[in-house]
């Protein structure tokens, strides 16, 4: 599977944003034309898994930062979960960083918020308890509380204080 790993670009948009719609409530995914401004950001970058019908079957979007690698978004389709696919997709892009790589999780206060912890626990995640906000990513909507996943390693309070700075600045775009 790994070999069918690719990097996507802006020609692929129209699957990439048809599987965060599908795999992602809209509080948690920039609107269309938000989402297609990132492919002008150079530190943005989408890989995903290519179906022999050049259909996208699985989306890694993630922020190449000088401190960290932010992973923002991870999904598969519906119809393929369960399958192992966003878990070997996941472990070809932990296998080729060289810095920490953070992702926001839900609190886990309800059974699929913790099943998605766990996931990512089995892939090597660490689970940060710092308070943690994802800033609105739709308009008239709310900051929502998440909390912040590292790999390889748990974060310390600096470190957190830190990569949260960095994800604000840099993937949010907050001064």
């Amino acid at each position: 599977m790994e070999g069918r790993f690719q990097q996507l670009t802006a020609p692929w948009f129209d699957q990439v944003y048809a599987l965060l719609e599908e795999a992602f409530p809209p509080v948690e995914h920039r609107p269309r034309e938000g989402q297609r401004a990132l492919l002008e950001q150079p530190a943005y970058h989408l890989w995903g898994l290519v179906s022999a019908k050049d259909q996208l079957d699985a989306l890694l979007a993630a922020w190449e930062l000088e401190e960290l690698r932010f992973l923002e978004h991870l999904a598969v389709k519906n119809t393929l979960r369960s399958k192992g696919i966003g878990a070997a997709l996941l472990q070809w892009y932990l296998a080729k960083s060289e810095r920490p790589v953070v992702l926001e999780v839900e609190p886990p206060t309800t059974q699929l918020a913790a099943r998605r912890i766990g996931f990512y626990q089995r892939q090597g995640f660490h689970l940060n308890t710092y308070p943690y906000m994802q800033p609105p990513l739709q308009p008239d909507t709310q900051p929502i509380p998440l909390m912040l996943m590292s790999w390889p390693a748990p974060l310390t309070s600096a470190a957190f204080e830190q990569q949260k700075e960095a994800i604000y600045r840099q993937v949010y775009f907050l001064k």
